[in-house]
Formats: C-alpha cells, structure tokens, sequence
C-alpha cells in the first residue's frame, strides 16, 4: 500500500509508514512470533488484538479532543468502525475517489460508499 495525503509532513502520519517503522524496529523478535504485534520491552509478549483495538480507539479520542460537534461522532469510535472513519475523513478531505479506491484497497468506488461511507462524511 502506498502513502496517501496532502503533504509530507502527513507522513509522519501515516498509520503505514508507522507499522513498517515498527516492523522494522521489533524484527529481531519477529521470528518468535506469528502475530504482528509483541511488546518491544523485556520480556516480550504477544499484544492480543482486543488491546490494539483499544489503543487504536484511544488514539483517535485523544487527537481530537477538539473536535467540533458536527464531527463529535467521527471520534467514539469502536474497533469495528476504525475504518470506515478513517477512510471517510480522508474522502472528506481530499475528495479523491482513486486515493479513496487505494487506501482502502479496494476494486470500486462502490464498495467504499455502500459499506464505509456511512454518516462518516
């Protein structure tokens, strides 16, 4: 997948450039472990994914504690929704309908509006 915005300072970002960051960084562990996400620090654990879900969540509260109330719904998010969200601001942002078809990886406009756009935009 490739990086998707405006600018490069949205690099620093960019949720994909963070995950290849990360594997990078714990591939000494990685042959340990099937799962992605492990802990960096000693000793070293399988992170189980309701706890990424949380984090992920928790992250998307905390940067926008300023949100404004038209968008208040864009930040309770639960795990399921994340993309869907993330995916929508992005539409809403740029207004980029091939962006839109290769972030979300998918073949057709139409997937994203029938099952992400929602009340997202």
């Amino acid at each position: 997948m490739e990086y998707v915005g405006e600018s490069e300072g949205d690099r620093l970002l960019c949720s994909v450039t963070a995950i290849r960051e990360y594997l990078c960084r714990t591939r000494d562990c990685r042959p340990r472990y099937s799962r992605v996400f492990v802990t960096v620090t000693e000793p070293q654990r399988v992170k189980h994914p309701y706890t990424i879900s949380h984090w992920i969540c928790q992250v998307i509260q905390r940067v926008h504690v300023d949100v404004s109330e038209k968008d208040i719904h864009l930040v309770w998010v639960k795990a399921h929704e994340v993309r869907a969200v993330a995916t929508s601001a992005l539409f809403r942002k740029i207004q980029s309908i091939p962006a839109i078809i290769r972030a979300g990886t998918w073949k057709s406009m139409s997937t994203f509006a029938s099952f992400y756009l929602g009340n997202y935009s």
